[in-house]
Parts: structure tokens; sequence; C-alpha cells
């Protein structure tokens, strides 16, 4: 079990245990989501333009053959269930994969003439999938990430964090982006927000996050986060909580409480928790 914490074990565990812990489990058996294939080949394709400074036609080539390549694979194993959302779907992947990829040259590529002015104010390129790793001395545990894009800010040392969003809907809260600052160590003046890539009005691209609620507020969500992988590992019980993500869970059919066969995934999920041990307690058993 993973004991360090990221930013998705915050988000995950504050809905569902019980699902978070599945994913462990069900690494390679979980069901194919079109959102999540759709924002891997979004967020691949931006980060290897910025990298390699490659032409507009040249990202659509790589987010196309991203998806494309997805596509053939889904196709190999159709029995597999596939998650999709209201909005979108297998059907029109690639042409939201296209579209989106213009929106973002177009708001945030300094050749295009209808670059957001926002973007202006910081030095191209930015840094892209920074990962980061902080050793905290108040939690238990290390926190990381990758954090999709760092703009440093012309003549200034301080930085923009920003997160590619392929969803339709705003962002509930900036819990994701503060959790970056704590990560990356947050300075007076630094900022962040989300860049939603489905927006095509200018004031809708950019949302602001809330200003930093300082390290202490952060840093009480990674405990308790923490607190929660520690209760799972000491009572062997992890709570399933039922809500409106049970129908987009990639693991519902192994859930049990959720799925067809509720008897036979608690007793799969019951010979599968002694195996949940920290990989460290494991190496002092082998040596």
């Amino acid at each position: 079990m993973p004991l360090a914490t990221r930013s998705t074990d915050v988000a995950d565990l504050g809905k569902c245990p019980g699902a978070w812990l599945l994913k462990l489990i069900y690494e390679d058996q979980k069901a194919e989501a079109s959102y999540f294939a759709l924002g891997s080949a979004l967020h691949d394709g931006i980060d290897i333009t910025i990298k390699e400074d490659l032409s507009l036609e040249q990202a659509l080539t790589i987010v196309e053959g991203q998806i494309e390549d997805w596509l053939s694979q889904i196709a190999k194993t159709s029995s597999q269930r596939i998650l999709e959302s209201s909005s979108r779907g297998v059907d029109t992947i690639l042409d939201d994969a296209q579209r989106m990829m213009k929106n973002w040259w177009k708001f945030t590529h300094p050749s295009s003439p209808d670059r957001l002015l926002l973007y202006e104010q910081y030095e191209w390129p930015p840094r892209t999938e920074v990962a980061w790793e902080r050793e905290d001395p108040e939690t238990t545990y290390p926190v990381w990430g990758s954090i999709d894009a760092i703009f440093d800010k012309k003549d200034s040392t301080e930085i923009a964090i920003v997160d590619w969003k392929s969803g339709t809907s705003r962002q509930r809260n900036s819990d994701q982006l503060h959790f970056y600052q704590f990560g990356y160590g947050y300075m007076p003046g630094d900022i962040a927000w989300f860049h939603h890539l489905d927006r095509v009005r200018k004031h809708y691209v950019i949302q602001d996050a809330e200003p930093y609620p300082g390290d202490a507020a952060v840093r009480q969500r990674v405990l308790a986060t923490e607190a929660i992988k520690e209760s799972i590992l000491e009572d062997g019980r992890a709570t399933f909580n039922q809500d409106w993500w049970c129908g987009w869970c990639s693991v519902q059919e192994f859930c049990p409480v959720e799925g067809a066969d509720k008897a036979g995934n608690l007793a799969n999920l019951e010979r599968a928790m002694v195996y949940l041990r920290p990989m460290e307690q494991i190496e002092r058993e082998v040596a």
C-alpha cells in the first residue's frame, strides 16, 4: 500500500476509501473510461508540443494518434465496461480531442493572435509535468505529485501553477491546486489556476484558484488522508460510501456494496487484504 500521499489520494479517500482500495487491487482490471483516455491524450500532446516546440498540425497528429491507439485497444476488449460521460463518449472522442487541442493552442500558445493576456505575463515555454516530493516534519509520510505546467513570471521570481482540465464542469474547489502549492513550496505572490480546454469564451477559460489557505490547512487534509490509510492497514476494513460517484466508478464490478456479486467480491477483498502492507514491512520480512 502506498503511504505517500498524492492529491488524488486526498480526493478519492474523502469520497470512498473502499473504491480507492479496490483501484489498488484491480489496477489492471479497471473499467476503461473515455474521459480518462481523452485527458491523458491531451496532457501528453500538450507536454510534447511545448517541449519539442511543435506546430499546431504536429500537435494534432500526436493527440489523434493517441486516441486512435486507445480506440484500437478497447476494440480488442469489447467485453470490458466502458465509462462515458453524459456529454462525451467513444463516438465523439476524436473530435473532442481535436477541438480541445485547437482551443489550447488558441488561448495559450505565443504564436496565436487570440492568446490570453494572462499568459503574456509569463515566460515561454513553461516547465511541464513537474514532479515534486515534499518531506514535511509534521506529516508521517511524504506528499508527492506532478504539476501539468509551471509558468515563471517575467522579471520576477513568482510562479503560476496551471492544471489543464478536459472536463466540461467548473471545478468545485481549489483543493488540488492548493495541494500542489503546498507540495511544491508556496511563496507569497505565487498563484494557480485551472485552464479549461473545452471553453471557447475567453472569460470562462481560466478558473483562478482561491487564495492559498496556508500550509497548516492543507496539512490537515494530508493528515486525515494518512489516518484513513493507516486505519485500513490496522483493522483490515475500508468504508464504502454510496453516492452519485458509484455510477462512474471504474471498479464498481468488484465492489462488495455496488457489484453484482456482492458476496464473492467481499470474499475476494478479504483475501487480498493480507497483502496490503507497506513495502518497507515486506522488505524487512524478506531480509
